[in-house]
């Protein structure tokens, strides 16, 4: 049997997922991802969608190794690009 996650990269992850419906994502095992889309459909410009990446990329959660275990979320592994 092997684990999903033998061994946590957190720290050295650069990894970004986009669902389909304008999500970003920035860990594999995040509980939720940030609305992308809403913001491009009200017409923000392209630098302040850049720094809303930037921000969210910037302060991502330490992912699996804070919180190692199943996670509990809305979407799943297929559906984000996992």
């Amino acid at each position: 049997m092997i684990s999903t996650v033998t061994r946590p990269f957190c720290a050295d992850c650069d990894r970004l997922r986009l669902t389909a419906n304008g999500h970003l994502y920035t860990c594999l095992f995040a509980r939720q991802g940030h609305d992308l889309l809403t913001p491009l459909r009200t017409g923000e410009s392209e630098a302040q969608l850049r720094r809303r990446i930037e921000q969210r990329v910037w302060h991502k959660d330490a992912g699996y190794a804070a919180t190692p275990g199943p996670v509990d979320r809305p979407i799943t592994m297929h559906g984000m690009g996992g």
